[in-house]
């Protein structure tokens, strides 16, 4: 019982510890979320292969996103005009950092690796963009328009599903 009472007193030591982190690096977010608008970052992510991969690396940087919310977020900013190589950048360096994350670094870690892990996610995102961008730009542009398959078992046809999957056999 000594035991999880220590556990349980650790990390309420922790969680005050890092309490002051957290609260700066979300009021930081929401500075973010108030003066940079979507539709403004998606316009300097839209052109240029190396310098919308770049913006959109640091701007992913500071943003207090988890891996599970930069994911709709990326899939905004495509769908507002950013650049694939854009996205993939920002997608990479955005859930790695935060300003939360870098003060909780660097309280409890020091500069130096919190210093680190901002190049880190910086280099890496810049290279996975660039990655994308080399990839997407040696293909073809031009897309087939595919017709989706007519099926026998589709509500034009009127035939049981029975019917239609013992004719597939």
């Amino acid at each position: 019982m000594d035991f999880i009472a220590n556990v349980v007193l650790s990390a309420w030591h922790l969680l005050l510890d890092s309490s002051i982190y957290i609260l700066i690096g979300l009021l930081f977010g929401g500075i973010l979320r108030v003066f940079l608008s979507p539709h403004s970052v998606a316009k300097h992510m839209g052109k240029g292969r190396f310098s919308s991969v770049f913006k959109a690396a640091i701007l992913g940087i500071p943003l207090p996103l988890c891996s599970c919310g930069v994911i709709p977020t990326a899939i905004g900013l495509k769908k507002d005009g950013a650049s694939d190589g854009a996205s993939i950048g920002f997608l990479i360096s955005t859930p790695q950092t935060g300003v939360d994350s870098i003060l909780v670094s660097a309280s409890f870690l020091g500069w130096p690796f919190a210093i680190f892990k901002v190049l880190s996610a910086f280099v890496s995102g810049l290279i996975g963009g660039l990655l994308v961008n080399a990839i997407d730009g040696s293909e073809d542009k031009t897309q087939v328009e595919k017709k989706p398959a007519k099926s026998c078992c589709s509500k034009q046809t009127k035939i049981t599903v029975e019917s239609c999957c013992s004719r597939d056999k």
